[in-house]
């Protein structure tokens, strides 16, 4: 697949300030082709969190490993969702987050071990220690477990709900020595698997530590330019935007989609978009993207009563695959237009969802 617009700009270095007319999803196909660690600031987490998303559908494409999504600190859950990132960080890895997250500490790579539980049978321990021990980490004791980062013990038990778990664990000990772990239905408050050995992570945030700039010093940055606090941030970022105005920097040569008779508002029904995908695929690959099976078979239908064949392929095959029109099940939020391509999802499709009829 030819994406040399974009990779002309990651040949070069990124070594202009900004990258223009990132319209649709090619912020995402822009660092899921990235193959240098790199850290990508968003204004708010709801876009992070989407940005991820489709990065990490097109390096699942590009049979590249994931990009790493941070969420924002709330409560017992994403402390220790937030432990788990960090722990699992390695050094060539990538992030995406808030600007939010900027101002917030996390752990060090060297204090995050010793901020978790290992539990398993046979492991030497006193309840009052692992009492101590669950408070030292963030969770509270409460008269019976019901929420994540909570902890209870009654005589030779003691119940914990993990930060990372939608179960909580039910250890039993022998003397000061635990002998089991089970998880258990809070509801019925019935065991219900024995499990070997658990990883706890906090169930609260560090009191002191290190900031994501530090964290991320060798990868290449990037910032949303929605982000209008300009000088909190350090010098060699790359900003990104998703308008065409053209600066002083990189233009991605994205090419509209609008116009073309794709659109709904472009069309009468869904009955009338084969015939603009004949046009299309003149010069064009065409590449759907549908968020279930039942989508693709009905648009895989319709192309096909226009006699546009378009075969169900897997996301892996997206960019391999030889034919001209394919139809790939995932979770892409937009569609893009480079010359020779078009990806196009339920966004361009349907509008702001599947239609109904025919």
């Amino acid at each position: 697949m030819d994406f040399t617009p974009i990779d002309k700009i990651i040949q070069h270095g990124f070594k202009e300030s900004h990258i223009y007319n990132l319209t649709g999803s090619i912020a995402a196909l822009l660092f899921a082709l990235c193959d240098e660690p790199f850290f990508v600031v968003e204004l708010t987490e709801e876009h992070a969190q989407e940005l991820c998303k489709d990065t990490n559908f097109f390096r699942d494409a590009l049979k590249k490993d994931h990009v790493l999504f941070l969420p924002e600190p709330d409560g017992p859950a994403r402390a220790g969702e937030r432990a788990h990132i960090i722990s699992s960080f390695a050094a060539r890895d990538s992030l995406i987050s808030s600007f939010r997250n900027l101002g917030k500490c996390t752990w060090s790579r060297a204090d995050i071990q010793r901020s978790f539980m290992h539990l398993a049978g046979g492991i030497e321990i006193s309840r009052t220690a692992m009492d101590t021990r669950l408070q030292e980490i963030g969770y509270r004791p409460s008269a019976v477990v019901s929420e994540k980062g909570e902890f209870s013990r009654r005589g030779w038990l003691l119940d914990v709900f993990p930060s990372t778990s939608d179960v909580p664990l039910r250890l039993e000990f022998f003397g000061d020595e635990i002998e089991s772990i089970k998880t258990f239905d809070v509801d019925t408050q019935r065991s219900t698997a024995d499990i070997s050995s658990f990883l706890l992570f906090p169930a609260e945030e560090p009191s002191s530590g290190i900031n994501l700039f530090e964290y991320m010093k060798g990868a290449k940055w990037f910032f949303s330019d929605s982000i209008q606090e300009r000088d909190q941030l350090p010098q060699g970022i790359t900003f990104f935007s998703r308008y065409s105005i053209k600066g002083p920097g990189y233009e991605a040569e994205v090419l509209p989609i609008k116009g073309l008779g794709i659109l709904p508002e472009e069309r009468k029904s869904i009955d009338d978009l084969p015939q603009s995908i004949k046009l299309l695929q003149k010069e064009n690959r065409v590449v759907f993207i549908t968020s279930s099976k039942s989508q693709a078979e009905r648009l895989k239908n319709i192309l096909r009563e226009s006699g546009i064949i378009a075969p169900v392929i897997e996301q892996a095959d997206i960019f391999t695959y030889e034919g001209i029109v394919s139809i790939t099940i995932g979770n892409l939020s937009s569609g893009l237009h480079l010359s020779g391509l078009f990806i196009l999802t339920e966004k361009e499709i349907f509008a702001a969802g599947p239609c109904t009829g025919r």
